[in-house]
């Protein structure tokens, strides 16, 4: 590694992502602790220097800062100071003998020093980010083994510095999700600062100077935009008003509404790429969100909260399946849309009877449905089953007749419930049965031949002026005239523009009777 270039590990969001997934915030320490044994072992396998290697009970390297300055250097000493944390938690929630407790103090000394390996290594080649959040990690082991030890005092002031660190952090970083895990570690920080400060008889204790704080805020405030710190104390939807309570779910909810003002708003002509950032991000925002009202939730479930719980999941659920929608105009295959179409409307189907009654969803099910049946008859799968063209044309006619139904339903639904929300809805099912209704229009020249004649005679392609077509301004259209009638019998040949007669049957007739004969007329 070059010594300008500097290692960058995100590792609030590396470790507390990890133990968020593997069982921590259910007090499952033993498996984090084997997941990060496991996880130092694929990592020690993707090292591609291995200088200094000593063959012991296997491959061990040295974890000095000169050698192996790279990514997963730094991480295999986070996770070997995280899951013998982990390993000291599980042994002391379990302790019932000394023996047991001074195991899970030797497992905390040792979760230190990891950490200081780790603070020399992200001194030496790390970038200041990494640097500031390795050591307040360390601080945090640091104060866990001085409150194990009963030293009161440098256990207060060190907790109180760790608090300070991740408060100044959460409030510079733009990163919702590392702001959520900073407020979580606070939180797990306060009661044992009570903890201390009792056994001090204290009341207050010291922070982090001026300077320090200032140097947080000039870290994280780097190539970032300023945050949006405004809150909701109210959501209404579907004609209920409900007040939000918790703090922190405030400034979650209110970041939701705009995200979806901001996709209503770009959806009218953006790029499909902004669209799928704006998808992405809400979907995360509320899948955080939702784990927030679950945890609150599990202290005393309110009405209140169901209805949060059911305005974020409708809007992931409507933001999914308009990013489908979004990937269906990336794709140029017909065979590609017509699966994709296919996954949509299964999926509508499998969450049927949870969303049942929802207008908007069920408007959405049949347009994905008459989206089906139209990449069907516009891909080759039609023609893979029969090769006759006449009746390849007549199975596309039908399904196109079905996709019609299908949508015009979609269109009564919308109507006749004023669906508004998503606000496309209306325009997007109005083009989709303008491509129903020009493929058909197609798939029935193509029956009747006018398409062979357009090969064959005039230059101009079939239906290419066919938009400027325009209704009569009149209540009354008048009819053409009519057309002369050959009186007599004829079949009409669909492969040319001509008629055969039909073999002579009047010998047949004049044997049957006049009844007989009317009926056969």
């Amino acid at each position: 590694m070059s010594g300008t270039e500097k290692v960058h590990v995100d590792v609030t969001l590396l470790l507390r992502g990890k133990q968020r997934i593997y069982g921590v915030k259910n007090n499952e320490f033993e498996r984090y602790a084997q997941y990060c044994s496991r996880r130092v072992v694929r990592l020690t396998k993707l090292m591609k220097k291995k200088e200094d290697v000593v063959d012991m009970k296997g491959p061990k390297f040295n974890f000095s800062a000169s050698v192996n300055q790279n990514s997963e250097h730094l991480q295999i000493l986070l996770f070997k100071a995280d899951g013998a944390w982990a390993r000291y938690r599980f042994l002391k929630n379990t302790a019932e003998k000394q023996k047991r407790r001074s195991h899970a103090i030797q497992r905390l000394r040792k979760c230190q020093k990891w950490w200081q390996i780790a603070h020399d290594c992200a001194e030496a080649f790390c970038s200041e980010r990494t640097i500031l959040e390795v050591n307040a990690f360390q601080s945090y082991a640091k104060a866990s083994l001085e409150l194990e030890r009963g030293e009161w005092s440098q256990a207060l002031s060190t907790f109180t510095t760790v608090t300070d660190i991740f408060s100044d952090i959460r409030e510079a970083s733009p990163d919702a999700t590392l702001r959520t895990f900073c407020g979580e570690i606070i939180d797990d920080i306060n009661p044992l600062i009570e903890f201390c400060r009792f056994n001090l008889d204290k009341t207050d204790g010291t922070h982090i100077d001026a300077a320090t704080r200032e140097k947080i805020k000039n870290i994280y405030d780097q190539n970032t935009e300023s945050l949006n710190t405004h809150t909701l104390s109210e959501l209404t939807w579907r004609n209920k008003t409900v007040p939000i309570v918790h703090e922190g779910l405030r400034g979650k909810m209110a970041n939701i509404v705009d995200l979806i003002s901001d996709i209503h708003q770009h959806q009218a002509g953006s790029e499909d790429q902004v669209e799928m950032k704006l998808f992405d991000k809400l979907i995360m925002e509320s899948h955080a969100a939702r784990q927030t009202i679950r945890s609150i939730a599990s202290k005393g479930e309110s009405e209140e909260l169901k209805v949060l719980d059911s305005y974020l999941d409708w809007n992931s659920y409507i933001v999914t399946l308009e990013r489908s929608r979004v990937l269906l105009n990336t794709l140029s295959n017909a065979n590609q849309k017509a699966d994709l179409a296919s996954r949509t409307y299964a999926r509508i189907l499998e969450n049927k009877t949870k969303y049942d009654g929802d207008a908007a969803v069920e408007a959405l099910m049949n347009i994905w449905r008459a989206l089906k049946l139209l990449y069907i008859t516009e891909s080759n799968l039609i023609n893979q089953q029969n090769n006759n063209a006449s009746k390849n044309n007549s199975k596309s006619v039908a399904l196109l007749e079905r996709a019609k139904n299908y949508i015009n339903t979609a269109q009564n639904i919308i109507s006749a419930e004023g669906v508004v929300d998503p606000p496309i809805l209306k325009t997007w099912a109005s083009d989709v049965a303008l491509q129903i209704r020009r493929q058909r229009i197609m798939k029935v020249a193509q029956t009747t031949g006018v398409e062979i004649f357009a090969k064959s005679g005039s230059s101009l392609s079939f239906l290419e002026d066919q938009d400027s077509y325009q209704s009569c301004q009149t209540l009354v259209q008048v009819p053409p005239l009519p057309k002369p009638i050959v009186p007599k019998g004829m079949i009409f040949n669909s492969a040319r523009d001509e008629y055969l007669d039909y073999p002579n049957i009047d010998t047949k007739l004049s044997k049957k009777s006049w009844s007989a004969r009317l009926k056969f007329w």
